[in-house]
């Protein structure tokens, strides 16, 4: 429940590359084309109702295609 109302918070431009759900996190992946989305979706992943922590993994950006962002939510 918590990654669909994830996914409905996050801008419509924000491309999910990897999802993989454990029993105690969710890992993934997203693709964001500029800073203001990504800001946009890290601003989302701030509500404490969603998850109780949320790890950046990685972060890396491709100038010709945006942003890639690994994460780990609990």
């Amino acid at each position: 429940q918590a990654l669909t109302s994830l996914v409905s918070r996050f801008p419509k431009n924000v491309v999910f590359t990897s999802v993989e759900i454990l029993p105690e996190r969710l890992d993934l992946t997203i693709l964001v084309p500029n800073s203001s989305v990504l800001k946009e979706a890290m601003s989302a992943l701030a509500d404490p109702d969603l998850f109780k922590k949320v790890d950046m993994i990685s972060l890396g950006l491709n100038p010709k295609s945006g942003y890639l962002v690994s994460l780990q939510l609990f």
